[in-house]
């Protein structure tokens, strides 16, 4: 699914994970590497610039949520689901699976009311923010 989004910040943290060993008689220590992780943060703003495009950003927003939830395999098991990020040129169908993410609406936006030209309901829309904060979205690539 793609979003038109505005990225407010982005990061990619690599580390890797190293384990201390020190024999007697000997005062240094040895060091033996244990592993590697990587891990992709970030914030967007969706905004709704027109009201045809108010439910189709809703619906992708429940969608991405839907994703942190379980899955169950037809023997009743439970297990996760990975999804795969593109951003611009830096990450192109990375695979990987989301850990977080967080919405908010900020107290500056705006609202659709509902309401047609006429002053009639507008049963075409809900009653639903014009913007809304992806804050707290972390991805964990599988390399």
């Amino acid at each position: 699914m793609h979003f038109r989004s505005f990225i407010d910040s982005f990061s990619d943290v690599y580390s890797s994970e190293w384990g201390d060993v020190q024999y007697i008689g000997r005062g240094d220590k040895f060091h033996n590497y244990k592993g590697y992780s990587r891990t992709i943060n970030m914030n967007w703003t969706c905004y709704a610039q027109s009201k045809p495009e108010l439910i189709p950003m809703y619906k992708k927003l429940n969608f991405l949520a839907s994703s942190l939830a379980p899955d169950y395999s037809s023997g009743g098991f439970m297990r996760g689901n990975l999804a795969r990020l593109t951003v611009g040129g830096y990450l192109y169908n990375q695979l990987g699976i989301i850990k977080s993410l967080t919405y908010t609406v900020p107290q500056e936006s705006t609202w659709e009311i509902g309401i047609n030209t006429d002053g009639d309901s507008d049963n075409t829309v809900k009653e639903l923010p014009h913007m809304i904060k992806v804050t707290g979205f972390t991805f964990t690539p599988i390399e």
